[in-house]
């Protein structure tokens, strides 16, 4: 004699299918954000290690902003942007305009790279100011926004609107987005800053910009 399921348990079997694949897309994009993190925290230690102390205070002729001015900020923004993360995950969630933001990393990525469009104009605080600050301070900074993206979920329906209008809503995944490609962006505005002609202790060749687009000049203090 054949048995049949009851319609409540199909429907029961539906609903776990759905939760595991929802969970399965969760999964995989917070581990391509983790390592984007992770990778944008390495460049930025990578491109500080071999400054010195008169490297570190260096403000060439157009230079705004010193390497070490660039360090901090980055530091403490890798702190501050998680409350703003955390403004997100507290929003309501709101899978339908989420879903109508799918793909805006890509729009967070140009805006942050390129320095024209993604200018950054802030004022030093000169609270961490040697970079032994720094290397104290940005491990357990970065330590703490890894552990906050692993202990979120539905960071892809949670939406929390950025004050810039040219970025807008972004739900709480594209945030962490965001403060990789922020690092990113402050890593080639070192580069920038190394390759000036007066930089000290570098060799005097003809002045190059390390990043597509030759915009090291427009990108200094910004």
């Amino acid at each position: 004699m054949m048995r049949f399921a009851s319609p409540a348990f199909v429907v029961v079997l539906c609903f776990t299918a759905l939760s595991s694949s929802a969970y399965a897309q969760e999964a995989t994009a917070k581990a391509k954000v983790e390592e984007l993190l992770k990778q944008s925290a390495k460049e930025f230690l990578a491109v500080i290690s071999d400054v010195n102390e008169e490297q570190w205070k260096f403000r060439g002729n157009g230079i705004r902003h010193s390497i070490g001015d660039e360090a901090e900020h980055v530091a403490f923004a890798e702190q501050e942007l998680q409350r703003v993360i955390l403004n997100a995950l507290k929003a309501a969630a709101d899978p339908k305009r989420a879903a109508e933001l799918k793909g805006k990393e890509a729009k967070i990525r140009a805006l942050m790279i390129d320095a024209e469009k993604g200018a950054e104009n802030y004022q030093p605080r000169g609270r961490l100011r040697s970079k032994l600050e720094v290397l104290e301070y940005f491990p357990t900074a970065h330590n703490k926004l890894l552990q906050l993206l692993a202990g979120s979920q539905e960071l892809s329906t949670h939406i929390y609107k950025h004050p810039n209008k040219d970025y807008g809503e972004l739900t709480a995944l594209q945030w962490f987005y965001y403060v990789a490609y922020h690092k990113q962006r402050h890593v080639n505005q070192i580069k920038a800053i190394k390759a000036h002609p007066d930089y000290p202790g570098r060799v005097r060749t003809a002045w190059s910009d390390p990043r597509p687009g030759n915009l090291a000049r427009a990108s200094y203090g910004r």
